[in-house]
């Protein structure tokens, strides 16, 4: 269950090459790769936050359904949600 975890936060991690500093991006990837998965996950939310990066609706969609498969509460990742969203 952790390892489907660990590659789903990567796979993530990776929708964001070229959107990113890629320091940024090594970072949370040595995280999830060094087990510290939700860390990583929490870490790539925030960071996206604090650059101003919108997530795609595709991206945002991933991001929730991995949050919620790792039993996080959705104000970890909420706050991305793209303009247009449910709550716009």
């Amino acid at each position: 269950m952790h390892e489907t975890q660990q590659i789903s936060v990567i796979q993530i991690i990776d929708q964001f090459e070229g959107r990113f500093g890629n320091q940024t991006l090594q970072d949370c990837r040595e995280m999830a790769v060094a087990g510290e998965w939700g860390v990583a996950f929490e870490k790539l939310c925030d960071d996206l936050f604090e650059f101003d990066i919108v997530p795609t609706q595709a991206d945002y969609d991933a991001i929730a359904l991995t949050g919620e498969h790792m039993g996080l509460t959705p104000d970890r990742w909420n706050f991305l949600m793209p303009r247009g969203g449910p709550f716009s």
